[in-house]
């Protein structure tokens, strides 16, 4: 099948949802774009264009491509084209589907047509088809159900009723009864009727699926005004019930209208239960109570609110509107019966018959071997983790998941139930490694204890220490004190002996003058001063040789005064150091003892964490 849903990996989140609502296994793969990213694609081959993930995908990452583009491109160009419109642009475009005919005929369409008559012509194929008494038989108009039984039950295919739809009834009756030339493009509400179009046992008879959804995004996008528009009117002959086709159960009440109760009609909608029953209706015998006809919609709104419409229609309103459509048709019924007699007079059967092509793809069987070896992989090792069946994964089932795993449409790493169990074990592997923590502590923790008693009677001992080369240099500073007191005493005791040897040298000098006055007077005296010169000549000698000792100790002094200055300053600087050794030992001490106070605290800490690590491990354990 060609690739008609789409994926953007940007907008996709990976939630799984489109797999979740999707009635076919297979149809849609995950694709691992990293670690932290995927994403999922569907699988063209699998995918039956049901159109549920289009519609179920809050992300907007899920897409649909049609021809509407193709449609007013080739219109543009010149192309002859009519359309075809589908009954439920009544209740897709309420009150004003005629406007959009006339905006659809100024871009260049040239007839517009019903398909509700050829909704009527089913109808009548049907009756004719069922009135030979077969049973069992399934109604085909929806091109979804179609598409799963040649894809998926191929078995079902002799039960399909061998007629064509609404659509190419109206094509056939268009093509070759009324010898419209033109190309026919159908105006839709359904994704899945460009498959039926381009199936080959349509004979090519359409050549354009544009959908309603499409349609409006067109509109919208060229700020067109439906509105504004002029009402054109359908072309087509009058139709009958056939227009009651787009909503659900539309065929039954056509089919019961006519036959009454002559025919068990068994009506189905919708994705959750319409697959399961077909699968079920494969394998029901022939001797099995079934209806004459299974009316069968993949969408459970009918196609009112098909996969090609925006799905935000008025349901109320759509039910009311045909409602209305159905009463004023039911009041004229001679005019609906006389409907079938024309067309016995006027069609030929054959010419609305159909075949169907077996389409059948893979099931995606595995052997007893591979399935366990799947399950392996996803780490699901009992039969309860087999069952849990808790579709995260997107995935109905956990068996279905391991078909996807083992025919890679899934990582492993998609499967929720794989992330738990890893956790689990990892979990596992941090207990026992953290057991091994703990046993190692409880053995370290007596060697630590031992540590920080040895650390502290070590600490106390230097503080000791400290605390006595302290109290020695305060000693040393004290003694130095006194030493340097004894030497500033010498100091004054030598200034005071200077003093006094400048008072002898004064008192020598003065001797010396009285002497001299004595020789002189001595000389005078003659005779008679003789003996008295000499006595004036020794006090000289004594004043000189005093004078002269007095001289030696002033210049003793002033080579020791410099000495004593010098000595001085080595006590001082002694004492600066002694004082600043003492401080810094003082500092020394403090910091020590900090230190020795802080790998206290820091395993007392330690000690803490432990204690907290084994609570947290009972506590762990008791839960």
């Amino acid at each position: 099948m060609d690739t008609l849903i789409t994926t953007d990996p940007i907008k996709c989140t990976g939630c799984n949802n489109c797999i979740r609502v999707c009635p076919v296994f297979g149809a849609n793969k995950i694709i691992k774009d990293n670690a932290t990213h995927q994403h999922v694609e569907t699988v063209p081959s699998n995918c039956i264009h049901c159109g549920h993930c289009v519609e179920k995908c809050t992300h907007q990452a899920r897409d649909y491509i049609d021809d509407t583009d193709r449609f007013f491109g080739d219109l543009q160009s010149g192309k002859r084209i009519s359309i075809v419109v589908a009954p439920a642009v009544r209740t897709n475009f309420i009150d004003c589907h005629e406007n959009l005919f006339g905006l659809l005929k100024s871009r260049g369409v040239n007839h517009v047509f019903d398909v509700s008559f050829g909704a009527d012509i089913t109808t009548w194929a049907y009756l004719r088809f069922l009135e030979n008494g077969h049973k069992g038989m399934i109604s085909q108009p929806c091109p979804v159900i179609v598409n799963y039984i040649e894809t998926r039950q191929p078995r079902l295919l002799s039960q399909l009723l061998p007629i064509h739809s609404p659509l190419i009834c109206t094509a056939i009756y268009l093509k070759k009864y009324k010898h419209v030339s033109d190309d026919l493009a159908f105006i839709s509400p359904c994704i899945a009727k460009r498959d039926e179009i381009m199936d080959s046992n349509t004979d090519g008879l359409i050549h354009y699926n544009v959908t309603f959804k499409k349609l409006r995004d067109y509109i919208e996008k060229h700020g067109l005004d439906i509105g504004s528009f002029p009402k054109i009117p359908f072309e087509t002959d009058v139709s009958g019930l056939g227009s009651m086709y787009s909503k659900q159960g539309g065929l039954r009440e056509n089919v019961e209208f006519y036959m009454g109760n002559k025919l068990w009609v068994k009506q189905m909608e919708g994705e959750n239960e319409t697959y399961r029953y077909l699968d079920s209706f494969s394998n029901l015998g022939a001797r099995s109570i079934k209806p004459h006809l299974l009316d069968v919609l993949n969408c459970r709104h009918g196609c009112n609110f098909g996969s090609g419409t925006s799905h935000n229609q008025d349901m109320d309103a759509a039910e009311y509107i045909q409602h209305l459509a159905k009463a004023k048709l039911l009041s004229e019924p001679n005019r609906l019966h006389e409907m079938l007699e024309i067309f016995d007079k006027t069609l030929n059967i054959d010419d609305y018959t159909r075949r169907y092509t077996s389409k059948s793809i893979s099931s995606y069987s595995m052997t007893p071997h591979q399935l366990e070896a799947s399950f392996r992989e996803l780490l699901k090792f009992d039969e309860l983790d087999r069952v849990l069946d808790c579709a995260a994964c997107g995935m109905n089932t956990c068996l279905d998941m391991a078909r996807a795993v083992h025919h890679k449409l899934a990582p492993v790493e998609s499967c929720i139930f794989r992330d738990r169990r890893l956790a689990e074990l990892a979990t596992k592997k941090a207990e026992e490694e953290m057991e091994k923590l703990i046993s190692e502590v409880s053995k370290k923790r007596e060697v630590i204890d031992s540590v920080v008693h040895n650390l502290d009677d070590e600490t106390n001992k230097i503080l000791d220490g400290i605390q006595e080369i302290r109290g020695k240099i305060k000693k040393n500073i004290q003694e130095s004190q006194q030493l340097k007191g004894v030497i500033n005493s010498i100091d004054d005791e030598i200034s005071r002996f200077i003093d006094m040897a400048d008072t002898i040298v004064s008192i020598a000098n003065q001797i010396n003058l009285l002497s001299l006055n004595a020789t002189i007077e001595a000389a005078h005296a003659g005779h008679l001063g003789k003996g008295f010169a000499v006595v004036a000549s020794e006090v000289k000698a004594l004043a000189e040789k005093t004078k002269t000792s007095a001289n030696f100790a002033q210049d003793i002094y002033s080579s020791i005064t410099p000495k004593i200055s010098e000595l001085m300053e080595f006590f001082n600087e002694i004492l600066a150091s002694n004082k600043n050794t003492e401080e810094t030992i003082g500092m020394t001490g403090t910091a020590v003892e900090h230190m020795n106070n802080e790998i206290a605290i820091q395993i007392d800490r330690i000690i803490q964490v432990m204690g907290d690590i084994l609570d947290t491990k009972t506590h762990v354990n008791e839960l």
